[in-house]
């Protein structure tokens, strides 16, 4: 019930507006999970996790209407570490010592469906969890 009422405020939050490298407006700057997997989730700062996979007509819908968006895209990079992991490219991946496949990765973040997206606070508390395309 919480994450139904949470949900729409962090959605707003991502329409209205990762420090890191300059990047021009419209792109989210995405860092590779593999700079961040010792740490996960405990980046230090606001993470912001994108779970795709290639075949998916909603992460495609995402990545060419909604990520490109220069206030989308200003807000991530301004507020979170952006990371996606692509589940046909990424995969397996390793957190804590311990090596993740699809599956596993699914049942670790309590995936319904994909794409999904994770907020996570500055000491990896999770804030926040969305699932399937958003229509903007």
């Amino acid at each position: 019930m919480l994450l139904k009422l949470v949900a729409p405020i962090l959605l707003v939050a991502l329409l209205i507006g990762c420090e890191k490298k300059k990047i021009e407006p419209g792109q989210v700057n995405w860092t590779e999970f593999s700079k961040i997997q010792a740490n996960f989730p405990r980046t230090g700062i606001p993470l912001f996790l994108y779970v795709s996979q290639n075949a998916c007509k909603w992460c495609e819908q995402m990545d060419s209407t909604v990520f490109i968006r220069p206030e989308i895209a200003d807000h991530l990079n301004k507020n979170y570490m952006c990371v996606n992991i692509n589940t046909d490219e990424d995969l397996p991946i390793t957190i804590n010592g311990k090596q993740y496949d699809y599956g596993q990765l699914f049942d670790l973040l309590h995936m319904r469906e994909i794409p999904a997206y994770y907020f996570f606070d500055a000491e990896g508390k999770p804030i926040g969890v969305l699932n399937s395309a958003m229509h903007v």
